[in-house]
């Protein structure tokens, strides 16, 4: 986790384009469908707000992060080899939050290099589109792809 975090700390954003940005959305989309989503969601429908407008804005206050697909149940009892790496995950999210301007890509990031497999892979893809500026958003019809000043 620290070398991802120190990598958060002293690299350079580079902006993705447009394009670049959605061919990293169909990765996203495709790990999500590897990973097996908990709910049905036509990812093939993507559009682009500008969340510098008041409109684009409000659209994605009525959005979700693209990860709640992925999320579990948190009632179930964990398996007692797990309760560090989870513990861990809770102790990180709020201060590497605050640090990434309040939002948890890198939060999700930096913890996803404890699970490694799919769930890395599909958090390293949507560190990546942010590093890029783009902020990937769920709604019921689809995917919001927003671009955002780096």
């Amino acid at each position: 986790m620290h070398p991802r975090f120190q990598e958060f700390l002293s690299s350079k954003p580079v902006a993705l384009s447009e394009t670049e940005a959605r061919e990293r959305l169909t990765k996203v989309v495709a790990l999500i469908e590897e990973i097996g989503p908990n709910e049905d969601v036509d990812l093939s429908k993507v559009r682009v707000v500008d969340r510098d407008t008041e409109g684009g804005l409000g659209e994605l206050c009525n959005t979700d992060d693209i990860t709640v697909l992925l999320e579990k149940n948190l009632l179930p009892t964990y398996p007692v080899e797990e309760l560090t790496k989870i513990a861990a995950e809770f102790f990180l999210t709020e201060p590497l939050y605050a640090a990434a301007g309040n939002f948890y890509q890198v939060s999700n990031w930096v913890t996803a290099a404890m699970t490694g497999g799919l769930t890395d892979k599909l958090q390293s893809e949507l560190y990546k589109l942010w590093a890029g500026g783009w902020q990937v958003a769920l709604e019921p019809d689809g995917v919001i792809l927003a671009p955002r000043k780096i």
